[in-house]
């Protein structure tokens, strides 16, 4: 339930609009192969631009985008999905998963990619019957050996 005390800006009839929608829409399985193709793309994208001296942006990929990709995973057809921050729940529903990650917080990315992935698979695997083994074995394998040449 959204209340709306003081609004100048119209935010009371977009939140009606949004309201009326409901959910996101359903999950599909190409939409899960899409979302993490793009989970395994960021990871990459992160530990390349670590390499490259970029820290900040490299945390930003990894703590941020990578993240919402993950909640987005864990959360796929929840009830408790949220529409505009699929994460807000992730905690009272996943707090294994929570828990690692908040315990990965401050490690250097190259590590912390590759134990946010393990993280992650451990979490999806039991629910997502067709999990892409297969594509996350040959990203934790290149972020292993990318992260052997930079140490």
């Amino acid at each position: 339930m959204h209340r709306i005390l003081f609004d100048r800006a119209g935010v009371a009839a977009v939140v009606a609009r949004a309201r009326e929608r409901g959910r996101p829409p359903s999950w599909s399985e190409a939409k899960g192969v899409f979302t993490f193709d793009n989970f395994l793309i960021l990871r990459c994208t992160a530990v390349a631009r670590w390499q490259r001296g970029e820290q900040l942006s490299a945390r930003r990929y990894l703590d941020e985008f990578a993240l919402d990709s993950l909640f987005a995973l864990t959360l796929a057809d929840s009830a408790d999905r949220g529409p505009v921050d699929p994460g807000r729940h992730s905690v009272r529903l996943h707090p294994h998963l929570a828990q690692a990650l908040e315990s990965l917080a401050c490690r250097p990315v190259p590590g912390k990619a590759i134990a946010m992935l393990d993280s992650a698979e451990q979490t999806l695997v039991t629910s997502w019957l067709s999990y892409p083994r297969s594509r996350a074995a040959g990203v934790r394998a290149l972020l292993a050996a990318t992260g052997q040449k930079s140490g």
